[in-house]
């Protein structure tokens, strides 16, 4: 049992080296705007990046989070909104009715009804495949990385 926990525990160690290497040498996502491959990489590379760091409580070369690097990716992985769903809070946006002749009076989604933005963003996947397509231009989705 020992001799396998230490493997692990050596692989979690390798793997999270060699991720933190290959984002190094992939560069900034922010130089391939419009390369909607080069960024899904990056940004799968990242989360699977923060995801590890969050489970190995030692500094690991490379991976830009520090010597407490785990305590903070473990708090970004609790709070992250890709990852925590609040169903009851998008239950009782779907059913709410009251919003039908409501429009968003301002920022990225100004004059959308509220209702059916509601519907769109709460839908099961919805809001996961729209993030996908976006995700060649919007550098939104690239904030939880950073420190």
């Amino acid at each position: 049992m020992e001799r396998y926990n230490i493997k692990r525990a050596i692989a979690e160690i390798g793997i999270l080296t060699i991720v933190s290497a290959a984002l190094r040498s992939l560069g900034d996502e922010k130089d391939k705007k419009g390369n909607w491959a080069y960024r899904n990489l990056i940004y799968q590379l990242k989360r699977l990046q923060m995801e590890s760091v969050a489970s190995v409580p030692i500094p690991v070369p490379f991976s830009g989070y520090g010597p407490i690097g785990f305590l903070k990716a473990w708090l970004k992985v609790l709070n992250d909104p890709m990852a925590s769903i609040n169903t009851a809070e998008k239950i009782a946006k779907l059913i709410d009715i009251t919003a039908i002749f409501d429009t968003i009076e301002e920022g990225k989604f100004k004059g959308e009804n509220q209702y059916l933005h509601n519907l769109e963003y709460n839908l099961p996947f919805i809001p996961s495949i729209r993030k996908q397509i976006e995700m060649a231009e919007d550098n939104s989705l690239f904030n939880i990385f950073e420190n």
